[in-house]
């Protein structure tokens, strides 16, 4: 009882202490990760230590559990407990896989159009601020940053600086080089993964104008053949 405090710090024999707050002290969530027990809430403090969400994640794998499946039982959970005046937070609902585009994607349209609960959706599908876009009931926001030495050909140049603010609008890009630079990760390293990058984004881009002319042709009263032709090239 002692160790008990709100979201600001207060005691609950403080005039100021906020009943339906709660600070959760780190042996108790170090208690509540051996225990395997997931905390219900109406606030969320992000003061949590990350050493024991990676013993949690090490406990739930040691058990059989699959991070995927983790969020999965989450997400319908959430959909069905929340209301528009309820607050929700998802990070990921499964990895980025096809299929898990599909799933994240449904579950935003499903949490924007019936819950219509405010909510904090991160997610690293880029597809998805396309759908995103055209959803009424969403506003996009990105973490703002400030790059320096910005260079296409050769990201282990870049420095960026975070700097902690929302702001308007889709991020323009992904800065995992430079996360993996902090990491440690070798400049030639980096380098090596970044032309990997290069190359797979060239050919996602050749596919879908592949398609896009393929629909058209499609569109245009094209033969069975031209068509049968144009989708074996791909």
């Amino acid at each position: 009882p002692e160790k008990i405090r709100d979201a600001q710090g207060h005691r609950p024999d403080d005039d100021d202490y906020d009943p339906s707050t709660l600070f959760v002290p780190a042996q108790f969530l170090k208690e509540q990760t051996e225990g395997l027990t997931f905390m219900r809430g109406n606030y969320a403090h992000a003061g949590f230590p990350e050493a024991a969400y990676g013993k949690f994640a090490d406990q739930l794998v040691s058990r059989g559990y699959k991070v995927a499946r983790v969020e999965q039982t989450e997400t319908p959970q959430q959909l069905e407990e929340r209301n528009q005046k309820a607050r929700g937070a998802k990070e990921k609902v499964v990895r980025r896989t096809f299929d898990g585009t599909a799933i994240a994607s449904a579950v935003l349209s499903d949490v924007s159009r019936r819950i219509q609960c405010r909510s904090f959706f991160s997610t690293h599908y880029h597809s998805l601020c396309k759908t995103a876009a055209v959803n009424p009931n969403i506003a996009l926001a990105h973490m703002a940053c400030m790059v320096e030495n910005e260079n296409e050909s050769n990201p282990t140049e870049e420095c960026v600086t975070f700097l902690y603010r929302l702001t308007d609008g889709v991020c323009p890009k992904s800065y995992g080089f430079f996360a993996a630079r902090l990491a440690g990760v070798r400049q030639e390293v980096v380098k090596e993964a970044y032309e990997a990058s290069r190359v797979l984004f060239d050919s996602v881009n050749r596919k879908k104008m592949a398609i896009a002319a393929i629909k058209e042709v499609a569109r245009g009263g094209g033969s069975v053949e031209q068509l049968r032709e144009m989708i074996s090239a791909l």
